[in-house]
């Protein structure tokens, strides 16, 4: 059949062999050697001709033959007509992938519709193609609603910020932990990308903590109006973490609200121990040891305070053997302690000899 379309003299009982839409369409194809006379209508006939054949043929053999005439008027048609049968043809899922190829290799204002929105392509199409070209076919891929794990973080690993806006942006697909994670990380020091990131439905809280503490206050307020308190509360904690690690205060050793909650639940959860208290001194969270140790011998944050602050370490060594510390926990926690005064200075050899003394003679 296609020997019957492109032959120069062909006889009409031939060209009748053939769908009569694709006869009117070859005959057409003239018209486009002066397309720039084409008025808007009649351009908007040609794409729907040729979109209505590809749509309505059942028959492999007809479509390929639609596919050879479209890619002749390709070749002739401006770019304004080539952007409309992009378009037109970017929803078709009947047509032969060298067609759309063949739109995927023009600029990419005429390959955009077909990269966003053609089933045609396939995973390794898609992949080729970003192997293939550059960042702007990639922006357009990074917009399709279909995109598998494989292809977003092929996306992803290429970094191109533009890229990664529209992957942010594209609420459509579920971004895997990779491409998240460099999202992530991008917008620790960009705002546009915590905008789009914190309105996504897949984003992890491990994100969303580490967000919070580097993003304006304008979004901590959104954060803080989306998500719930109790998953605030964890935020907290993680700001508590934070500072308690690289602030000095004068106060240093008296807990926040939410050292408190942790220490309750803690004990509720029947994780508080002398072992836990132990290793969240030694690690410096002082203000978190308190808390603790306020829980675990049941007296107020202010006594244990004052008790931490005692020269001699008298009241502490007492409660702490009580509380069934070995003696080189006891004393690493009391060096601490002295070490978080800014006033003490020095902890003087006679104030250890002392502590440990108090320690040693305290009845359990």
């Amino acid at each position: 059949m296609t020997a019957y379309i492109y032959r120069d003299h062909a006889s009409p009982g031939e060209i009748d062999d053939v769908d009569p839409a694709l006869v009117d369409l070859h005959r057409r194809q003239d018209t486009l050697k002066h397309s720039e006379d084409l008025s808007a209508s009649a351009r908007v006939q040609l794409c729907d001709q040729m979109s209505g054949i590809l749509e309505e043929t059942h028959s492999d053999a007809e479509r390929e033959m639609a596919a050879d005439i479209l890619l002749v008027l390709m070749r002739q048609a401006q770019r304004d007509l080539k952007m409309a049968l992009a378009d037109r043809m970017s929803v078709i899922e009947t047509i032969p992938l060298r067609l759309v190829l063949r739109f995927v290799h023009d600029d990419i204002e005429v390959a955009e519709p077909v990269l966003r929105h053609s089933k045609v392509l396939n995973d390794l199409d898609l992949m080729y193609i970003i192997q293939s070209f550059g960042p702007s076919h990639w922006q357009s891929i990074a917009a399709r609603s279909d995109l598998n794990e494989t292809i977003i973080d092929t996306l992803g690993e290429k970094r191109d910020i533009p890229t990664l806006h529209v992957l942010a942006e594209n609420d459509k697909i579920t971004i895997p932990p990779l491409t998240m994670s460099i999202l992530t990380d991008m917008a620790l020091t960009d705002e546009g990308f915590s905008r789009p990131l914190l309105a996504r439905a897949d984003l992890p809280e491990d994100a969303v903590r580490k967000l919070y503490l580097y993003v304006g206050q304008e979004l901590k307020k959104q954060i803080e109006e989306r998500f719930n308190k109790e998953f605030l509360d964890i935020i907290d904690d993680v700001d508590d973490v934070v500072s308690e690690f690289s602030v000095m205060s004068e106060k240093r050793f008296l807990p926040t609200p939410t050292m408190l909650r942790a220490a309750d639940a803690f004990a509720q959860q029947g994780k508080l121990t002398v072992h836990l208290m132990v290793e969240t001194a030694k690690r410096g969270q002082i203000s978190s040891f308190v808390a603790q140790f306020s829980k675990f011998i049941n007296y107020a944050v202010g006594d244990v305070v004052d008790m931490l602050e005692q020269p001699g370490g008298r009241a502490f060594a007492r409660m702490a053997r009580n509380a069934g510390f070995e003696r080189h926990d006891f004393l690493s926690i009391y060096m601490m302690t002295r070490q978080g005064q800014k006033s003490a200075g020095a902890t003087a050899a006679s104030d250890v000899d002392e502590a440990l003394g108090w320690f040693d003679r305290a009845e359990m």
